[in-house]
């Protein structure tokens, strides 16, 4: 997979992907055309996040935070498409890019 990130000094980014045919992004770009596969709205406290939307009424298919043990400082989740009006949210601790990897922005 090729990707480009452009951060601002203010916060908001745009990540352009190039996935390989054969992954799930692959798939989905196969399938699907290209578009916007996500938005991403960031937190300190993903959890917390995510039980509030529940309590608020967004129907989601878990309210699970996800963590990648080679970051072991971030956590996401996901709000579904259909809970948007069709386009995936993602829920994340707040990160940035350095010399093309992750780090955590708090």
């Amino acid at each position: 997979m090729r990707w480009a990130t452009f951060v601002s000094h203010s916060g908001p980014e745009i990540q352009l992907m190039e996935p390989g045919a054969n992954t799930p992004l692959g798939r989905r770009l196969a399938k699907h055309g290209e578009h916007v596969h996500h938005i991403c709205f960031t937190t300190a406290d993903v959890p917390g996040t995510m039980a509030r939307l529940q309590e608020e009424g967004v129907e989601l298919k878990s309210a699970e935070t996800f963590r990648d043990p080679a970051m072991p400082w971030q956590e996401w989740s996901w709000v579904p498409p259909a809970a948007t009006h069709g386009t995936l949210v993602e829920v994340a601790r707040p990160y940035r890019a350095v010399d093309g990897k992750w780090e955590s922005a708090l």
